[in-house]
């Protein structure tokens, strides 16, 4: 995101002008400063879309779902920052637009299957790194360790609302966990096409 950027290098300029960090590891502050602000001011305004939309619970159950199980389980990735904002806000409004369509006659069954397959899919595949950006085998199993816990407290909370009858956001939660599956099988996709063997 480019704003998460902008603030990330004016932070760290400031750091080392005033000897706070040594010029020679800027690289990595930045990089830690980005991915921080980026994740801050991303979920702060999906959660004002929310509101505007009139579904601040239903925004927060998507960053709650989305949020850190796509980071553990990877996927695809964009070709620039540009693009991924793009896609990331889009996704995000698109699926708090759906469910403000009513729902009642999507059966709960349905939901129940799709959700627990597409989670299963999930934790099999995590994660699904990039040819740039590659796991080694530690850090896969911390990955899929993680993922495992993180899926099965969302499985806890979906089988909540299942009996709550929270329909929409039984239905959000399935929109969510399906957009990961699918950005993880297009992340395979597009490694075995650029010739990647281990993803």
């Amino acid at each position: 995101m480019n704003i998460s950027h902008y603030i990330s290098h004016k932070l760290c300029n400031y750091m080392v002008k005033n000897n706070i960090i040594d010029s020679e590891k800027i690289e990595f502050y930045l990089y830690c400063y980005d991915f921080v602000f980026d994740l801050i001011i991303f979920n702060a305004s999906i959660l004002i879309i929310g509101c505007i939309l009139h579904v601040p619970v239903l925004a927060l159950l998507y960053i709650i779902t989305i949020t850190p199980t796509k980071m553990m389980a990877g996927g695809a990735h964009a070709s620039s920052r540009e693009t991924c904002s793009f896609i990331s806000y889009f996704t995000a409004i698109m699926a708090l637009l759906v469910i403000k369509i009513p729902v009642i006659y999507i059966p709960n069954q349905f939901l129940f299957i799709a959700f627990t397959c597409s989670i299963i899919s999930i934790v099999i595949l995590t994660p699904i790194d990039t040819p740039n950006r590659r796991l080694d085998v530690s850090k896969k199993s911390i990955l899929k360790k993680y993922c495992i816990m993180y899926c099965l407290f969302l499985f806890i909370l979906f089988i909540l609302l299942y009996f709550l009858y929270f329909k929409q956001g039984v239905f959000l939660m399935t929109i969510c966990v399906i957009i990961i599956a699918i950005n993880q099988y297009i992340g395979i996709i597009t490694n075995k096409l650029s010739g990647d063997k281990a993803c």
